[in-house]
Formats: C-alpha cells, sequence, structure tokens
C-alpha cells in the first residue's frame, strides 16, 4: 500500500477547492483512465479541508495514462506501422523517447470525442528518421497552431496546461531533432518527430540466420515469447521438416536437454536465450559462456541497451536482440 500526499511542483498543498476542479475533470476522463484508476483505494481530505490524500494499491507510474490499456478499452484504437523501422538507431535515450510518444498519444486521446483512432507510424526519411503521430480529433484552428509547444498553451484538452507537449518539443530538439504539427479543424491532427540517424551498433542482427537443418531453441520463462517466436518460424518448419522448434521455460532444463543431445549438436542449432530466469540465479550470457555456444547463441532480452550486458555480450561474441523486434527481425535461410 502506498500513500501519496498531493503538491504541487514548488512542494505547495493542493487545495480543496482545486481538487474538486480537477476531479470534476478526472470524471469526463474516467472511461478512458479505467485501467489506472482501479488502483485507486480512497480518497481523502484532511479535516483543514486543505490536503488531499490518495491511496493506491500498487504506484501510480509516471503517467496516468497507459496507451496498452487504452488501446483495450472500447471507443480507443491505438496501432502500430514500425514495418521500415528495424535497424534505425538514433542518438535519443529510450526512456526519453518513450515519454515523448505516450505524451502525444495521452493528447490525440484526450482530443476525440468518440471512436479515437490513433497511428504511430515509424520509417526512414532521407537520411532522417520519422516518427508519426495521427489522430482523427477535434483538429486545431489555424490561430492555435503556432502557439503550441509554449509552455502553458494547450488545446482541445478542458485542463490541459501544455505541459506534455512542451516537454515533447524540448526533448527533441535537444536531441537535434525536430517536432512539427500538421492539423486543420475537424480533420484530426498529425505530429512528426524527425531524428538523426545514428550508427548501427556491433551487436545489432541485421538478420537472423536459419540453417538448412538443425534445432532452433528458444530458451525463456514466457511463454508468449514462446508464441511470438513459434509464429515467426511455424512457415519454415512446414516447409522444411529437417528443421526443428524447440522450447524450454528454463536454463536447467535447456542445459539438460543441450548435454542429452551433445553429440547430435554439428555447430548448426540456433539458440534464442532470455538473459534473467524467475528462481534462477545464473543468467542468459552464463549459460551461454558455460556451455560454450557463443557463435550458435543471441541473447533476447529487454536488457540489452544495458552498458554491462553489452561489454559482455561483445567479449563473449554473443549477438543480441531487443524482444521488442521479435515480431520484425527478418529471417533468413541458408
Amino acid at each position: 500500500m502506498e500513500i501519496l500526499p498531493a503538491r504541487w511542483s514548488d512542494g505547495s498543498h493542493i487545495q480543496a477547492d482545486q481538487i474538486v476542479a480537477h476531479f470534476q475533470h478526472l470524471k469526463v476522463r474516467a472511461s478512458r483512465h479505467l485501467m489506472h484508476l482501479k488502483k485507486l483505494n480512497n480518497v481523502s481530505v484532511d479535516t483543514a479541508g486543505k490536503v488531499l490524500t490518495m491511496t493506491f494499491h500498487h504506484s501510480p507510474g509516471t503517467g496516468l495514462l497507459h496507451e496498452l490499456s487504452l488501446s483495450k478499452i472500447p471507443g480507443i484504437t491505438i496501432s502500430t506501422n514500425c514495418s521500415e523501422g528495424y535497424g534505425l538507431f538514433s542518438d535519443i535515450q529510450q526512456i526519453e523517447l518513450g515519454r515523448v510518444l505516450s505524451n502525444l498519444i495521452d493528447n490525440s486521446v484526450e482530443a476525440t470525442n468518440d471512436d479515437c483512432k490513433v497511428e504511430v507510424i515509424l520509417k526512414k526519411k532521407d537520411k532522417k528518421i520519422l516518427f508519426s503521430v495521427i489522430d482523427n480529433s477535434m483538429g486545431i484552428p489555424a490561430e492555435i497552431l503556432p502557439k503550441l509547444g509554449q509552455r502553458g498553451i494547450s488545446y482541445g484538452k478542458p485542463a490541459g496546461a501544455g505541459l506534455g507537449l512542451y516537454h515533447a518539443c524540448n526533448s527533441i530538439r535537444k536531441c537535434g531533432g525536430e517536432l512539427t504539427i500538421d492539423s486543420s479543424e475537424n480533420k484530426g491532427a498529425t505530429v512528426n518527430i524527425l531524428l538523426n540517424c545514428a550508427e548501427v551498433p556491433d551487436w545489432f542482427i541485421k538478420a537472423l540466420t536459419i540453417p538448412q537443418k538443425g534445432n532452433i531453441i528458444v530458451i525463456d520463462d514466457d511463454n508468449s515469447v514462446y508464441g511470438l517466436w513459434k509464429r515467426r518460424f511455424d512457415p519454415l518448419v512446414a516447409k522444411n521438416p529437417a528443421i526443428a522448434l524447440v522450447c524450454f521455460d528454463s536454463l536447467s532444463k535447456a542445459k539438460d536437454w543441450y548435454l542429452q543431445t551433445l553429440l547430435a549438436d554439428d555447430g548448426k542449432n540456433l539458440y534464442l536465450c532470455d538473459y534473467r530466469f524467475c528462481g534462477e540465479e545464473q543468467t542468459g550470457l552464463d549459460f551461454i559462456e558455460m556451455l560454450g555456444i557463443s557463435e550458435q547463441a543471441v541473447l533476447v532480452s529487454n536488457y540489452v541497451a544495458d552498458s554491462s550486458i553489452k561489454h559482455r555480450c561483445g567479449k563473449l561474441g554473443v549477438r543480441s536482440l531487443s524482444k521488442m523486434c521479435i515480431t520484425i527481425v527478418p529471417i533468413i535461410q541458408t
């Protein structure tokens, strides 16, 4: 249980009249924040009527909107088209970019009354990376458009302070990028983010190479990850019976299988291994190093951007792949 006394950014308490105004606004947005508001356990004001205390079952996190939850709420559709985005890198922090996109999607949802549709597109444009957030909102009048991105300027949000877009513009400018808005009334809005391309890092896998014969071994304690790989490899396995897809949910099980089939391993097996496993002290990299399969293995993890993990992968000669790229990494059969 977590107790959060509500204060403004300057440290002062939120007053009772401000509480009323804020929660009236929340009522309007409640259906869209349903997944988050379920965490709210209690709201109370002290006897002086000046301090609000909110009790949550879990920490509410850094933002009110969670896009994955929003996309499951009736009337809100959030889609992505990133098929052209694989292999694009830019010098911007992943967390910062995520915050920017979250703010932009938040704005799109709040500016749309019914049947909200938001699409996020990622592609390469000339020598730059282009993110586009497109919505079917009420649009923005021409006289307001040039002012957006300034601190305190908002449109289409009853209690908006303009901070989300202001933060997004500043973050993109700091990394040498550009944020522009294209919109007209009743025709929706498109926010375009242009980022400079960075060099492709050494650890990046341009494509997964699958041999004509051998096993593809997925080692991950998350069954959904195996499901993603299965959808990618099923067409290859169906065409070539000499290829088999094998899955293990623990390193110990994978190790036992490896020792039993050691004589049959001619170096053509491909190991797709997670980094962390619940209840196991050994990591995926420990497993790969212990069995001496660096050339046959790919570390598939959400931790691949960690500097210590990247360093060890480089030292061992292990390639790595983010789990977010499982559905889009090209697969080539030799």
